[in-house]
C-alpha cells in the first residue's frame, strides 16, 4: 500500500464531528496485536517540547524510546530529565528504522495553523496547508513505517471547528488507510484536576482488529472525570488560588489590573514575542506580597500539572529563561498525558490477560 496518494473512505467524507469518543473502525491487517507486545510498552514522542508525555510515561513506568525535538530550550530540559535520544527534526526520522520497536507513537504537532489565535500568535489560519501543521504528516508517515500499534496526537479545538473539519475528514482517512481504528475526544483541563480553562483535541488509533480499542481508551467514567464539571473528589479542580497561591486577574497593556477573579486560570498561551513576560496571551496577574504581579512560570507549570522544579536545571545555555514562559504555556497538560497513557496500559493490560 503506498502511503501517497491514498484516497479517502465514503464514511470518512461524510463525517459527523462532535466530543466524542466518536469512532471509525478498520478492516483487520496482519499486524502483531496489543496481546503480543512486551511489557513496559515502548513509547516514540514526536514534537515533545519540554516533555509532558515523557513525564508521564516515566511516572507510569513506560518505556520512552525516543523524543523528538528542535527547539534548543525544549531540548535542554529533555536531555536534562530523560536518558533516551532526542532524534530532532521529525523530517529526517526514517520510520522503518524503527519497525518492531515503537508500541505507541504520541504528538502535538505544531498547532498555530489550526488555531483560532492564528494571528496573535503570528500564523494564519490556514489548517494542513500551513507549513507548521503540515508536519501531522511526518508523524502519520513515521508511524505508518515503523508500524505503530498505537497512533495518539494532540491539538487546539481549531481542528474541529471551519476549515479543520475538512482536514480532520482528511487526517482520518489516511489513518484508517494506513490500518487505524479511530477515536476522538475533546478533553478539558478541570475535569482533570487543573484549574485552568484548556480544552485539547486528542486522536486515538489502534492498528487494526479491534475498533472499539481507541474508544475505551478515551472513555470518561466517574474516576477520570467527565466533559463538564465533576464531583469526584480526587479529580475535581482545585480553586486556582490553591493551585498557585494566588487567584488570577486580568492585566492590561496600561499596567492596570481589574479587580474581579477568574475562576478558572484563562487558557495559557503562547506568542512569538522573545520578552519573558510576554507569553500568556491574556495578560494574566496575581495578586502576592501586597501587590500584583505577572503570572510566572512556576505558576505556569503547577497549572500544567508539572512539578514546580522541573525547570531548575544546572547548565543551562545563555538564552534558555526567556523561553520559560512560552515553553511551559505551550505544553500539553500532563494529566491529559496521564489520562490517555494509562488507557493505553489498561487496554493492553486487560488483552493480556484474556
Amino acid at each position: 500500500m503506498a502511503f501517497l496518494g491514498i484516497g479517502m473512505t465514503a464514511a470518512i467524507a461524510q463525517l459527523a464531528l462532535d466530543v466524542g469518543p466518536t469512532t471509525f473502525a478498520t478492516s483487520s491487517v496482519n499486524f502483531r496485536t496489543l496481546r503480543e507486545l512486551p511489557m513496559p510498552l515502548n513509547v516514540l514522542s514526536l514534537f515533545s517540547g519540554i516533555g509532558a508525555f515523557e513525564w508521564s510515561a516515566k511516572k507510569l513506568g513506560l518505556n520512552i524510546l525516543a523524543s523528538a525535538e528542535i527547539d534548543e530550550y525544549a531540548s535542554s530540559v529533555l536531555s536534562h530529565h530523560y536518558k533516551s535520544p532526542n532524534l530532532g527534526d521529525v523530517r529526517k526520522i526514517n520510520g522503518y528504522d524503527l519497525r518492531g520497536d515503537v508500541d505507541v507513537i504520541v504528538g502535538g504537532s505544531p498547532c498555530q495553523n489550526f488555531s483560532q489565535n492564528a494571528t496573535a500568535v503570528g500564523a494564519s489560519a490556514t489548517g494542513l496547508r500551513g507549513r507548521d501543521s503540515q508536519l501531522l504528516m511526518e508523524q502519520i508517515r513515521i508511524a505508518y513505517e515503523c508500524e505503530a500499534k498505537v497512533f495518539v496526537w494532540e491539538n487546539v479545538l481549531g481542528a474541529l471547528t471551519g476549515k479543520g473539519k475538512a482536514d480532520l475528514a482528511f487526517i482520518f482517512g489516511l489513518l484508517w488507510e494506513c490500518g487505524y481504528s479511530i477515536a476522538y475526544r475533546v478533553l478539558y483541563a478541570p475535569d482533570f484536576g487543573l484549574p485552568q480553562a484548556r480544552k485539547r483535541l486528542f486522536v486515538v488509533g489502534f492498528l487494526g482488529r479491534d475498533a472499539n480499542g481507541p474508544s475505551r481508551i478515551l472513555a470518561l467514567n466517574q474516576s477520570h472525570g467527565r466533559i463538564g464539571p465533576t464531583d469526584h473528589p480526587k479529580y475535581r479542580a482545585k480553586p486556582v488560588n490553591e493551585v498557585i497561591g494566588s487567584g488570577v486577574f486580568a492585566f492590561n497593556a496600561s499596567r492596570s489590573f481589574n479587580s474581579t477573579m477568574f475562576e478558572l486560570c484563562p487558557t495559557l498561551l503562547a506568542s512569538k514575542s522573545k520578552k519573558r513576560h510576554e507569553s500568556t496571551g491574556a495578560n494574566m496577574a496575581i495578586w502576592r506580597n501586597g501587590e500584583f504581579r505577572r503570572i510566572g512560570f512556576r505558576e505556569k507549570l503547577r497549572l500544567q500539572g508539572f512539578p514546580d522544579n522541573y525547570f531548575d536545571i544546572p547548565a543551562l545555555p545563555d538564552n534558555l529563561n526567556r523561553f520559560k514562559h512560552q515553553m511551559a504555556a505551550l505544553s500539553i497538560p500532563v494529566p491529559f498525558c496521564d489520562f490517555v497513557l494509562q488507557g493505553i496500559q489498561r487496554e493492553f493490560e486487560n488483552s493480556s490477560a484474556a
